[in-house]
């Protein structure tokens, strides 16, 4: 989590947040509620959050990545004592089903983050891109 500064507000039981945490939250702080001296919450602007969703995603991707390769694995060790035309065949299905939920995760987590980014308002012109950094 990345933020200018971090506050504290200790909360007494059964209190609503304070309005101040929101506000600094909105100015980018991360605000942790305490009760007790104990943290119990924290205020996090949306950009925190917003790429801890996208880490989140991300880290989902890799473990269907993953569970994707170790079936492969057992697929390729179940033609091994086949002749050459089989492996060959379950070769190229192998690297198709690789290729694929590759690009799903890629898709996914690209998808994300163009709507994250278009959440944010317009960026900047490409021609402004390009003379801001003296291309």
């Amino acid at each position: 989590m990345t933020a200018a500064h971090a506050y504290e507000y200790e909360i007494p039981e059964h209190a609503p947040a304070p309005v101040e945490a929101v506000e600094q939250a909105e100015g980018g702080k991360v605000v942790y509620l305490t009760r007790k001296g104990r943290r119990i919450a924290a205020v996090v602007p949306t950009s925190v959050a917003e790429q801890n969703d996208l880490d989140d995603l991300e880290a989902f991707w890799e473990a269907q990545e993953n569970q994707v390769r170790e079936a492969c694995r057992r697929m390729w060790k179940a033609v091994a004592n086949e002749d050459e035309g089989t492996r060959q065949a379950m070769r190229e299905s192998i690297e198709r089903i690789l290729e694929e939920i590759e690009d799903a995760a890629d898709a996914a987590i690209a998808s994300a983050a163009v709507a994250r980014r278009s959440s944010e308002g317009p960026g900047i012109p490409w021609a402004q891109a390009v003379r801001d950094l003296g291309l």
